[in-house]
């Protein structure tokens, strides 16, 4: 039962903001079971903190260099 559990429970949940080691910011898109501190993500800022084209995704499996640094609050758009 408990391991049934932590399948379906993620530490970082679909659609939580994230910052990379990188600097890069981004919002989780999927969740690897296999693999659950290696989601793919959305990236949404560079190092730089400037917006990214839309689309531009990480698979964290494929991209074993990085990592996630820390849960962030989703950045708030100027309007």
């Amino acid at each position: 039962p408990l391991k049934a559990f932590l399948n379906e429970v993620s530490l970082f949940p679909v659609n939580s903001h994230v910052r990379l080691n990188n600097g890069f910011k981004g919002r989780v898109i999927s969740v690897n079971r296999r693999h659950p501190l290696s989601p793919v993500l959305e990236i949404l800022y560079d190092s730089e903190g400037r917006k990214t084209e839309e689309g531009f995704q990480i698979d964290l499996v494929l991209n074993p260099l990085l990592h996630i640094e820390k849960c962030i609050q989703p950045e708030k758009e100027a309007n």
